[in-house]
């Protein structure tokens, strides 16, 4: 096993000296097991031909290393799974037949065995099916963090990938979302705080192959002083794709200096009749808002911790575990507490 291997690759490169085009994950002392697992040969070559985020060395790490669990949802079927034990590497293949419908939940908060907590996911949606996919981390400042996604869909089937991050030491998001099928769509948001010490890189790709597809990637989150973050985000219009959408906005609120913010928003088009729009905000709060809430009573510090609470929430309030959403407002509470001036 390499000590590090390269994550997050953007489909089309840009300059070298950017340092955008991907990302390296360290691998260096972490003692893994080969794994077996009891997913037939005809399942496991169909999901092995899925592409996720963070790209082919991830997904040969996780295919090696990390035990496969099958979850097949029938036809017509619906379910929600929520899932919260976890190894050190995991793998999940989801499944799901005509007309279902799964709500899955990852609740990544209380993981403490190992140093890294890497989870890869990978989807097959049949017709009319639909997926929503969370993940919420809160991991301790010492952990290092992964969640790989890949999914594939069909005519009319729908992906919604929600992700919150608010701890670990370095994190590493992919997201890779073939629209195979006429009329199918892919919506994602994140929320996120990264303060002092720690990175969060995501790479999200939409590839869109069919006629009248819809995709909106939309990031909002909170960089602390002395925290780095890299955001791509492509949107891939294919041959065929006549008639289909997609957006991808970004929202970073600064807090404090010596931060390290890159955004990568990519469109690709290879056919004519298609819209594609992005945009991004990225700033502190002006002195103006500042003066404003403070002569209504509200500090400084609250007017940040205000701020930021909005941007993580706009993400977390969409999530359908009261208790879940309930934790990540305690949490976004205590990394205020006792900090002057932000994070």
């Amino acid at each position: 096993m390499a000590d590090q291997i390269r994550v997050n690759s953007l489909p089309s490169n840009t300059f070298r000296y950017l340092k955008v085009n991907d990302s390296v994950l360290d691998l260096s002392g972490l003692s893994l097991k080969k794994q077996k697992d009891n997913v037939n040969s005809k399942i496991r070559k169909a999901f092995s031909q899925i592409k996720t985020g963070m790209g082919k060395e991830i997904d040969s790490l996780t295919d090696e290393y990390a035990k496969k669990e099958l979850v097949q949802i029938k036809k017509d079927e619906e379910k929600t799974i929520k899932i919260s034990d976890f190894e050190s590497l995991n793998g999940f293949l989801f499944d799901i037949d005509n007309n279902s419908r799964l709500n899955v939940i990852f609740d990544c908060s209380s993981f403490n065995d190992d140093c890294l907590l890497g989870i890869s996911t990978k989807f097959i949606l049949k017709e009319n099916s639909k997926v929503k996919l969370t993940v919420v981390q809160m991991l301790n400042s010492k952990k290092n963090f992964f969640f790989d996604v890949g999914a594939e869909l069909s005519k009319e089937a729908s992906f919604e990938f929600l992700s919150v991050v608010l701890g670990g030491k370095d994190s590493y998001i992919g997201c890779n979302i073939a629209l195979k099928g006429d009329s199918s769509s892919f919506k994602s948001s994140t929320g996120y705080i990264v303060k002092a010490g720690q990175s969060l890189d995501m790479n999200y790709v939409s590839d869109q192959y069919s006629k009248k597809t819809k995709s909106n990637i939309d990031v909002s989150g909170v960089l602390g002083e002395k925290g780095s973050k890299t955001f791509r985000g492509t949107i891939d219009f294919k041959v065929g794709a006549s008639g289909s959408t997609g957006a991808e906005t970004e929202n970073v609120l600064t807090i404090g200096e010596d931060i390290i913010n890159k955004s990568v928003p990519l469109i690709l088009c290879g056919e004519e009749d298609v819209e594609g729009q992005h945009g991004a905000s990225i700033g502190s709060l002006s002195d103006e808002i500042l003066y404003y809430m403070n002569s209504r009573g509200i500090d400084r510090n609250t007017a940040i911790k205000m701020a930021s609470y909005a941007n993580v929430m706009r993400t977390a309030s969409q999530i359908e575990d009261k208790q879940l959403v309930e934790k990540i407002e305690k949490h976004i509470d205590k990394s205020f507490d006792g900090v002057k001036n932000g994070l």
